[in-house]
């Protein structure tokens, strides 16, 4: 269990903003963040670590963060993130959606998928930062999880409020059994919280495991050695539980794996595969023969991919 506090009044006004941006990337990940109508940012940052979780109380002067679109640094910032407004307003936007955040208020979201936080106002809030895999083994998965935005002047919001701010007001008498104690409260208290917000990533442990797999699947199945060994590992279950989670909508993992791999090249085709050949685009795929790859494609679409490519081709 470690505690940090860093004040910019200990700063050199011109490196303020640096090295705010620096404690927050220590926090979250790095983001572009800046001052509301000001080239800086004053504040304070109390920052805690108990167990993996990072618990935070930020006073911040005017100030606007974003992880944008082109970003590619979203494995830097696979974490959960809950914003408990104590001061102040903010103003959140993500997925074409904007909520607007007051005192009082608490918001959940997936860092790592592009967002902007605006703070027309000081504020002070405190700040829960949950790794994805320690959020997925409550519950709480990246997949699922959309901006959840909840009271937390009253009922379980108010709860988590306040083992947060006792966590970060006892620092110092915590002993490692009872940091491992308020992580686990916490984690459950966040998880009843967004419950009663009517949070779309309570699934069941099978259907999250489920979603979980496919997501991890979606994003490496280019690779031709991806397979169940390497996907159990990676969210850390047995293969026969992941296998329990498949069969429960009557597929296996390699037909779904397979079938991400089809779909993706039948996609390509669709869209023309310039100067590449069938063979390169099954390789980059996740093939390893070509031959199982027309004789997939066929068993799947009901024509050869050369076929359907010259069918794209001789389209007016």
């Amino acid at each position: 269990m470690s505690a940090t506090v860093f004040e910019t009044t200990q700063i050199a006004a011109g490196e303020r903003l640096l090295r705010w941006r620096r404690m927050l990337a220590s926090l979250c990940g790095p983001l572009q963040i800046g001052g509301y109508a000001s080239d800086s940012i004053d504040g304070r940052i109390e920052m805690l670590t108990v167990n993996r979780l990072k618990l935070s109380r930020i006073v911040a002067t005017p100030h606007c963060m974003a992880l944008p679109a082109d970003a590619n640094e979203a494995d830097q910032h696979a974490v959960v993130k809950i914003v408990l407004q104590l001061r102040g307003s903010s103003i959140f936007e993500q997925d074409a959606s904007r909520v607007y955040i007051n005192a009082g208020d608490c918001l959940a979201y997936d860092v790592s998928r592009p967002h902007t936080i605006v703070s027309p106002t000081d504020t002070e809030h405190l700040v829960v930062v949950i790794p994805g895999d320690v959020a997925a083994r409550h519950d709480l998965h990246l997949v699922d999880l959309r901006s959840q935005h909840f009271a937390a002047h009253r009922g379980i919001g108010h709860v988590t409020r306040e083992l947060v701010e006792t966590s970060l007001d006892g620092a110092w008498d915590f002993s490692s059994d009872t940091g491992e104690q308020m992580s686990e409260l916490l984690l459950r208290s966040l998880r009843l919280a967004l419950q009663s917000a009517g949070s779309r990533s309570l699934l069941t442990p099978r259907a999250s495991l489920l979603r979980r797999a496919k997501a991890y699947i979606d994003k490496r199945f280019t690779d031709p050695g991806l397979g169940i060994d390497e996907i159990a590992a990676a969210l850390g279950c047995s293969k026969r539980y992941l296998h329990l989670a498949f069969a429960e909508e009557g597929a296996s993992i390699n037909e779904y794996l397979w079938a991400s791999r089809l779909e993706c090249c039948r996609r390509d085709i669709e869209k023309g595969i310039g100067d590449a050949s069938l063979t390169e685009l099954a390789f980059a795929r996740g093939f390893s023969s070509s031959s199982h790859f027309s004789r997939s494609f066929r068993l799947r679409f009901g024509l050869s991919p050369s076929a359907m490519l010259k069918h794209q081709r001789n389209r007016p």
